[in-house]
């Protein structure tokens, strides 16, 4: 799942199609370590089994990193 978010943070930077695999892996690490730091995102890494089928499901359909992090912190959990 998280690695589902780091390929939307790529193809969401601009520029993303004439990138080589060195600079996705150079977005994708500073993506991860950004991320770290927000409760959506750190949910899922730290304490995957906490995180729910439909959340997992919503979240791997996510067409963008807005959507990914709503389906693992809506708005009314806040």
């Amino acid at each position: 799942m998280e690695d589902r978010y780091l390929d939307l943070a790529v193809k969401e930077t601009p520029n993303a199609a004439a990138m080589s695999s060195a600079q996705v892996a150079a977005v994708k690490e500073v993506e991860r370590g950004l991320k770290r730091a927000e409760p959506a995102f750190r949910t899922v890494d730290d304490r995957c089994s906490a995180v729910t089928r439909a959340e997992v499901s919503c979240a791997v359909d996510a067409p963008t990193t807005k959507a990914w992090e709503a389906c693992v912190h809506p708005p009314d959990a806040r």
